[in-house]
């Protein structure tokens, strides 16, 4: 594109030298006039030749570049297929049964991460996807204990959990061992502390 625009810039140079230089480079005859005239004619056919071409190109590269922008800002906007769009993400269940660290490193192979629960509204539309899938009875979200051993983060944003759906006395670290988030499918879908090493679906969310 360089290239052609240099050529065209030099094109344009020679016809403003053979217009502005005609008369004082001795043209005087009948014929040498035509010659001249037949030479600007030629020069600005040629200019207008790749003038046209160049328009062409960059519409072409203009309408390549808005559709690849359309595309772009579908894939921002909708959810790939197999996942469930709520707010502003997506969520997949895993129905695999994995322990709490095969699970989150499978959601983060996906460019997702295991759920992260901000919001009652959240909360209810992933039980609603536990409920249509009620051969699930557990599935792991991506809450760990955290280092104190007595509040609760998220894994993936690193932050305490602000909304909680904890079932009747959960979480209660029995036995200590229980650092992992899962909420219940088959039964009440509230949430429960259980050891990491467990295996169990996931859920997956990947923001939009």
């Amino acid at each position: 594109m360089m290239t052609q625009t240099l050529y065209l810039v030099f094109l344009v140079f020679l016809l403003q030298v053979q217009l502005s230089f005609s008369q004082p480079l001795g043209i005087n005859s009948d014929d040498e006039r035509c010659g001249a005239e037949d030479y600007t004619f030629i020069l600005k056919s040629l200019l207008d030749s790749k003038l046209s071409d160049l328009e062409n190109r960059l519409n072409e590269q203009s309408s390549q570049r808005i559709q690849n922008l359309e595309t772009q800002m579908k894939r921002l906007t909708n959810c790939p297929r197999g996942w469930n769009k709520h707010g502003k993400s997506c969520y997949m269940l895993n129905t695999r049964n994995l322990t709490w660290t095969a699970a989150d490193k499978f959601c983060r192979n996906l460019s997702a991460k295991l759920a992260e629960i901000g919001m009652k509204s959240e909360n209810d539309f992933i039980e609603n996807i536990l409920k249509n899938n009620s051969d699930t009875e557990r599935a792991w979200l991506g809450g760990i204990r955290a280092a104190n051993g007595v509040s609760w983060i998220w894994s993936f944003s690193e932050i305490p959990l602000s909304y909680k759906n904890w079932g009747k006395g959960e979480p209660n670290n029995a036995k200590g061992t229980e650092d992992c988030l899962e909420i219940e499918g088959t039964r009440n879908r509230r949430w429960n502390d259980t050891p990491c090493t467990f295996s169990a679906a996931s859920l997956c969310e990947k923001e939009l």
